[in-house]
């Protein structure tokens, strides 16, 4: 939680200090490092959370940690490699690093430093240790922010400031979570059926995390292009404010991920459904009131923003559908994730991507609307079709549980 608040701190911070472009250009960063570690390390350090509960043996804990972490970072090295040496030999353009190859550079250990960072907190919460796991949401949080604090006034390029404070507070997450657990991780060794066991849970997911980025995060890249700079500053702000807010009330169920799996594995399948239940309910409320507040902020934000920023109250109806159906969604994620079913995932959300597109085509003529209304619809479409699976096999699992101890009985 202390780091999604942090992410509500920094909004205004970069507003304030950045231009315009320089703004996009960030936005531009946060939805790439989203969708890159996910994509390129093929999920596989999130694995981890899930085939934890599959073992006993701590020293096949660490087996798995290490395994899928180092394999994760090293994928993202090679398909990075790859991917800069197309950028330059094409000469595509990048509006990102601005085709500046040590940017690039920078960039991709932004994204290991995230993965060391997701990792670490990934440990902190299976071995239930809260404090710690809030020593590295807070100072991976904070840490960004006073990194950024810091840097941006000794450097004329506020985007690369960013960038840079980012990699610190990574890192120094990733330390103070990582170094407290060595005795844990001490006796683990490689192991290729780790990474094996590990690719065929993350593969649903990492389709799931890469769709989702489609439908929530690519129209940055597409504004970008299609819409005029004014423009593409103000959906910037908005769809960054989107995403902090479902990080920041998802962060709830998240922390619900132990009992929530427990219960899965012991097939109690109903008091899994009831944390699930009530973290969506608990979310429901958060999002009503920052819209609340949105609207209030859309009144008076004349006094609040710079020149070029401003976000139109219109903007809110489809951002607050998308806000709503998305807790729908995480909450089938969850579903399916617990009973084991997550090639699910994937085929509901390249479905989504599917339609994404064309109607992306059909509505990005009407400017920020066209692209916020484009996720919205999406979005509600996915939900309902994965809750609608999601309940069914979660009603069908129930049934089989019952039926196995009617027979024992």
């Amino acid at each position: 939680m202390g780091q999604r608040l942090s992410n509500l701190i920094l909004l205004p911070l970069l507003i304030a200090t950045m231009t315009a472009p320089e703004f996009v250009r960030f936005g531009l960063f946060s939805s790439l490092v989203a969708v890159a570690v996910p994509l390129l390390s093929m999920n596989l350090h999130f694995a981890i959370g899930r085939l934890y509960f599959d073992t006993k043996d701590i020293n096949e804990h660490g087996s798995i940690f290490l395994s899928n972490l180092f394999t994760a970072i090293f994928s993202i090295i090679l398909f990075s490699g790859f991917i800069i040496t197309i950028i330059y030999i094409g000469n595509i353009p990048d509006p990102l690093a601005e085709n500046n190859i040590p940017t690039q550079i920078i960039i991709v250990i932004a994204a290991i430093s995230l993965v060391f960072m997701q990792a670490a907190g990934i440990l902190a919460r299976l071995q239930d240790n809260s404090f710690l796991f809030a020593a590295i949401s807070i100072s991976s949080g904070l840490g960004l922010i006073a990194g950024y604090v810091i840097l941006s006034p000794f450097m004329s390029d506020n985007v690369l400031a960013a960038i840079l404070s980012y990699i610190f507070a990574q890192f120094l997450a990733s330390m103070l979570g990582l170094l407290p657990m060595v005795r844990l991780l001490r006796n683990g060794r490689f192991c290729t059926k780790a990474v094996r066991r590990a690719l065929s849970y993350s593969s649903g997911t990492m389709v799931f995390v890469v769709s989702m980025w489609v439908v929530a995060q690519a129209g940055r890249w597409v504004g970008s292009v299609t819409l005029t700079p004014s423009e593409a500053v103000s959906y910037t702000l908005i769809s960054y404010g989107i995403v902090v807010l479902g990080v920041l009330v998802n962060s709830y169920t998240e922390a619900r991920r132990i009992p929530i799996f427990e219960r899965f594995s012991e097939e109690k399948i109903d008091e899994a459904l009831q944390i699930i239940w009530r973290s969506a309910l608990k979310n429901i409320k958060i999002i009503a009131f920052f819209y609340t507040m949105g609207v209030i902020f859309c009144e008076y934000q004349t006094h609040i923003l710079p020149n070029g920023y401003r976000i139109e109250f219109v903007w809110l109806l489809p951002s607050l559908v998308y806000s709503l159906t998305a807790v729908l969604f995480n909450s089938a994620f969850w579903m399916l994730t617990g009973l084991h079913r997550t090639v699910w995932l994937s085929v509901i959300c390249v479905s989504a991507v599917a339609i994404y597109i064309p109607l992306l085509s059909c509505l990005s003529y009407k400017g920020v609307m066209g692209l916020l209304w484009t996720s919205a619809l999406v979005m509600t479409l996915q939900s309902a079709a994965a809750f609608g699976v999601a309940y069914y096999l979660a009603r069908r699992q129930k049934h089989i549980v019952r039926s196995i101890k009617g027979s024992k009985a």
